[in-house]
Protein backbone atom coordinates (compact mmCIF):
# COMPACT_ATOMS: atom_id res chain seq x y z
CA UNK A 1 0.00 0.00 0.00
CA UNK A 2 1.26 3.26 -1.15
CA UNK A 3 1.93 5.92 1.50
CA UNK A 4 1.96 9.75 1.43
CA UNK A 5 4.22 11.57 4.24
CA UNK A 6 2.80 14.75 5.38
CA UNK A 7 3.92 16.61 8.38
CA UNK A 8 1.25 17.59 10.47
CA UNK A 9 -1.50 16.76 7.75
CA UNK A 10 -3.74 13.63 7.07
CA UNK A 11 -2.76 11.93 3.75
CA UNK A 12 -5.76 9.96 2.85
CA UNK A 13 -5.61 7.27 -0.58
CA UNK A 14 -8.60 5.95 -2.31
CA UNK A 15 -9.81 2.32 -0.87
CA UNK A 16 -9.82 1.38 -4.57
CA UNK A 17 -6.77 1.68 -7.13
CA UNK A 18 -4.47 4.46 -7.11
CA UNK A 19 -4.71 8.65 -5.88
CA UNK A 20 -3.66 10.60 -8.84
CA UNK A 21 -3.35 14.21 -7.00
CA UNK A 22 -3.67 15.73 -10.72
CA UNK A 23 -6.73 13.99 -11.04
CA UNK A 24 -8.38 14.59 -7.82
CA UNK A 25 -7.63 18.28 -8.60
CA UNK A 26 -10.19 18.12 -12.08
CA UNK A 27 -12.55 16.43 -10.33
CA UNK A 28 -15.85 18.13 -8.80
CA UNK A 29 -15.98 18.26 -5.08
CA UNK A 30 -17.08 15.47 -3.31
CA UNK A 31 -20.25 15.84 -1.70
CA UNK A 32 -20.39 15.78 2.17
CA UNK A 33 -23.43 13.71 2.65
CA UNK A 34 -24.70 11.38 0.50
CA UNK A 35 -28.61 11.81 -1.01
CA UNK A 36 -31.08 10.21 0.17
CA UNK A 37 -31.74 9.32 -3.90
CA UNK A 38 -28.59 8.78 -4.79
CA UNK A 39 -28.00 5.24 -6.27
CA UNK A 40 -23.86 5.31 -5.34
CA UNK A 41 -22.47 4.90 -2.05
CA UNK A 42 -20.15 7.54 -0.89
CA UNK A 43 -16.46 6.84 -1.87
CA UNK A 44 -14.29 5.12 0.98
CA UNK A 45 -11.26 6.29 1.70
CA UNK A 46 -8.70 5.20 4.47
CA UNK A 47 -5.63 6.72 6.24
CA UNK A 48 -2.55 5.59 4.43
CA UNK A 49 0.07 7.44 6.65
CA UNK A 50 0.02 10.57 9.25
CA UNK A 51 2.81 12.29 10.29
CA UNK A 52 2.90 14.79 12.85
CA UNK A 53 5.30 16.16 15.02
CA UNK A 54 8.37 13.45 14.15
CA UNK A 55 8.66 10.14 14.49
CA UNK A 56 7.54 9.75 18.22
CA UNK A 57 3.97 10.08 16.91
CA UNK A 58 3.42 8.01 13.87
CA UNK A 59 -0.11 6.49 13.21
CA UNK A 60 0.49 3.82 10.36
CA UNK A 61 -2.82 1.95 8.82
CA UNK A 62 -1.04 -0.75 7.20
CA UNK A 63 -2.90 -3.75 5.73
CA UNK A 64 -3.25 -6.26 8.79
CA UNK A 65 -0.35 -9.35 8.76
CA UNK A 66 -1.81 -12.58 7.58
CA UNK A 67 -1.34 -15.90 10.10
CA UNK A 68 -1.75 -19.01 8.46
CA UNK A 69 -2.66 -21.37 11.58
CA UNK A 70 -5.28 -18.00 13.06
CA UNK A 71 -6.92 -16.37 9.60
CA UNK A 72 -9.52 -14.31 11.85
CA UNK A 73 -7.36 -13.23 14.77
CA UNK A 74 -9.56 -9.69 14.93
CA UNK A 75 -12.99 -11.77 14.67
CA UNK A 76 -12.17 -14.13 17.91
CA UNK A 77 -10.79 -11.00 19.59
CA UNK A 78 -7.47 -11.27 20.75
CA UNK A 79 -6.46 -8.42 18.08
CA UNK A 80 -7.90 -4.92 19.09
CA UNK A 81 -7.97 -1.47 17.22
CA UNK A 82 -6.42 0.69 19.33
CA UNK A 83 -3.94 4.38 19.38
CA UNK A 84 -1.18 2.31 21.88
CA UNK A 85 1.96 2.59 20.97
CA UNK A 86 3.77 -0.92 20.23
CA UNK A 87 6.86 -1.52 22.76
CA UNK A 88 8.90 -2.94 20.30
CA UNK A 89 8.70 -0.99 16.72
CA UNK A 90 7.59 2.19 18.69
CA UNK A 91 4.68 2.51 16.26
CA UNK A 92 1.06 3.47 16.40
CA UNK A 93 -0.53 0.91 13.41
CA UNK A 94 -3.72 0.99 14.46
CA UNK A 95 -4.13 -2.54 15.73
CA UNK A 96 -2.47 -4.10 19.12
CA UNK A 97 -2.31 -7.86 20.58
CA UNK A 98 -5.18 -7.75 23.09
CA UNK A 99 -3.01 -9.65 25.70
CA UNK A 100 0.00 -8.02 27.71
CA UNK A 101 2.96 -9.77 27.15
CA UNK A 102 5.81 -9.93 29.75
CA UNK A 103 9.28 -9.50 28.50
CA UNK A 104 12.07 -9.92 31.22
CA UNK A 105 9.61 -9.86 33.93
CA UNK A 106 8.52 -6.73 32.52
CA UNK A 107 4.53 -6.05 31.20
CA UNK A 108 4.61 -4.89 27.44
CA UNK A 109 2.29 -4.37 24.46
CA UNK A 110 2.94 -5.56 21.36
CA UNK A 111 1.55 -5.30 17.36
CA UNK A 112 0.19 -7.77 14.93
CA UNK A 113 3.14 -6.91 12.63
CA UNK A 114 6.09 -7.61 15.56
CA UNK A 115 4.21 -11.06 16.00
CA UNK A 116 4.29 -12.07 12.61
CA UNK A 117 7.64 -10.58 11.36
CA UNK A 118 9.28 -12.82 13.99
CA UNK A 119 10.24 -9.96 16.52
CA UNK A 120 8.20 -10.86 19.54
CA UNK A 121 10.12 -14.35 18.96
CA UNK A 122 13.62 -12.64 19.20
CA UNK A 123 12.39 -11.62 22.67
CA UNK A 124 11.25 -14.84 23.53
CA UNK A 125 7.51 -14.13 23.59
CA UNK A 126 5.58 -17.24 23.45
CA UNK A 127 2.04 -16.83 22.55
CA UNK A 128 0.81 -20.10 22.66
CA UNK A 129 1.66 -23.80 24.56
CA UNK A 130 3.72 -25.82 22.81
CA UNK A 131 1.93 -29.26 24.01
CA UNK A 132 -0.06 -31.28 21.09
CA UNK A 133 -2.89 -33.38 20.86
CA UNK A 134 -2.79 -37.20 21.60
CA UNK A 135 0.75 -37.56 21.55
CA UNK A 136 0.60 -36.28 17.79
CA UNK A 137 3.53 -34.13 16.52
CA UNK A 138 4.09 -31.39 13.79
CA UNK A 139 7.15 -30.59 12.15
CA UNK A 140 9.84 -27.34 14.06
CA UNK A 141 9.46 -25.17 11.75
CA UNK A 142 5.40 -25.21 11.95
CA UNK A 143 6.03 -25.99 15.92
CA UNK A 144 7.86 -22.32 15.85
CA UNK A 145 5.06 -20.65 13.82
CA UNK A 146 2.65 -21.64 15.80
CA UNK A 147 4.04 -21.00 19.44
CA UNK A 148 6.25 -17.69 18.45
CA UNK A 149 4.89 -16.29 15.56
CA UNK A 150 0.64 -16.73 15.90
CA UNK A 151 -1.10 -14.75 18.00
CA UNK A 152 -2.18 -16.53 21.39
CA UNK A 153 -5.37 -18.50 21.62
CA UNK A 154 -8.19 -16.18 23.82
CA UNK A 155 -7.92 -19.74 26.34
CA UNK A 156 -9.33 -19.80 29.65
CA UNK A 157 -6.79 -22.26 30.44
CA UNK A 158 -3.61 -22.80 28.49
CA UNK A 159 -3.57 -22.02 24.95
CA UNK A 160 -2.07 -25.14 23.35
CA UNK A 161 -2.01 -25.90 19.62
CA UNK A 162 -3.95 -28.85 18.09
CA UNK A 163 -2.24 -31.11 15.31
CA UNK A 164 -3.79 -33.51 12.94
CA UNK A 165 -2.02 -35.80 9.99
CA UNK A 166 1.73 -34.10 11.52
CA UNK A 167 1.00 -30.72 10.63
CA UNK A 168 -0.25 -27.65 13.14
CA UNK A 169 -4.14 -27.31 12.76
CA UNK A 170 -5.25 -24.10 11.51
CA UNK A 171 -7.94 -22.85 14.29
CA UNK A 172 -11.07 -21.84 13.68
CA UNK A 173 -12.48 -20.07 16.59
CA UNK A 174 -14.09 -20.48 20.25
CA UNK A 175 -17.06 -22.50 20.54
CA UNK A 176 -20.17 -22.57 22.66
CA UNK A 177 -23.28 -24.92 22.30
CA UNK A 178 -24.51 -23.47 19.34
CA UNK A 179 -21.58 -23.40 17.09
CA UNK A 180 -21.25 -27.41 18.61
CA UNK A 181 -24.50 -28.08 17.38
CA UNK A 182 -24.73 -26.31 14.41
CA UNK A 183 -21.57 -25.76 12.04
CA UNK A 184 -19.11 -27.45 14.05
CA UNK A 185 -20.83 -30.18 14.39
CA UNK A 186 -17.67 -32.66 13.77
CA UNK A 187 -15.09 -30.73 16.12
CA UNK A 188 -18.09 -31.90 19.01
CA UNK A 189 -17.98 -35.44 17.86
CA UNK A 190 -14.48 -35.25 18.01
CA UNK A 191 -14.15 -33.87 21.82
CA UNK A 192 -16.78 -36.14 23.37
CA UNK A 193 -14.91 -39.17 21.61
CA UNK A 194 -11.23 -37.20 23.09
CA UNK A 195 -12.67 -36.53 26.83
CA UNK A 196 -14.44 -40.12 26.16
CA UNK A 197 -17.99 -38.32 27.84
CA UNK A 198 -20.46 -41.36 27.50
CA UNK A 199 -23.16 -41.52 25.34
CA UNK A 200 -25.68 -40.39 27.89
CA UNK A 201 -24.15 -37.45 29.28
CA UNK A 202 -22.97 -36.07 25.52
CA UNK A 203 -25.56 -33.80 24.76
CA UNK A 204 -25.25 -31.91 28.45
CA UNK A 205 -22.07 -32.03 28.06
CA UNK A 206 -22.22 -29.84 24.48
CA UNK A 207 -25.32 -27.93 25.64
CA UNK A 208 -23.01 -26.60 28.87
CA UNK A 209 -20.15 -25.11 26.54
CA UNK A 210 -20.67 -21.46 25.97
CA UNK A 211 -18.18 -19.29 23.18
CA UNK A 212 -18.13 -15.95 25.52
CA UNK A 213 -18.11 -18.09 28.65
CA UNK A 214 -17.43 -20.95 30.75
CA UNK A 215 -17.04 -24.03 30.09
CA UNK A 216 -15.69 -23.52 26.34
CA UNK A 217 -14.84 -25.25 23.28
CA UNK A 218 -12.01 -23.76 20.70
CA UNK A 219 -12.40 -25.97 17.16
CA UNK A 220 -9.51 -26.72 14.85
CA UNK A 221 -9.00 -27.65 11.37
CA UNK A 222 -6.66 -30.10 10.06
CA UNK A 223 -4.38 -28.58 6.99
CA UNK A 224 -4.53 -31.89 5.03
CA UNK A 225 -7.59 -34.18 5.51
CA UNK A 226 -9.77 -30.75 6.98
CA UNK A 227 -11.05 -32.49 9.90
CA UNK A 228 -12.73 -30.42 12.96
CA UNK A 229 -11.07 -31.02 15.64
CA UNK A 230 -11.44 -29.27 18.98
CA UNK A 231 -10.07 -29.51 22.75
CA UNK A 232 -12.04 -27.64 25.90
CA UNK A 233 -11.42 -25.44 29.28
CA UNK A 234 -13.25 -23.90 32.15
CA UNK A 235 -12.38 -21.57 34.45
Amino acid sequence: MGKFELPGCLALQPAVGKFDARRARRSPSLPTKQSSRSKHAPLEWRIAHVSIGGTNNILVMDPLPKFPLFPNPVDEGVIEKSKVTCDFCNQSRGYMYSTNVYRDSTESVICPWCIADGTGEKHRIQFNDSQVSAGEQYGTEELGIAVWRTPGISALQANYWLACCGRACIYRGAAGESELKGKWKEAASFLVEDLAVSAEESDSFISDMSRDGSPRAYVFQCQNCKKLLAFSDCD
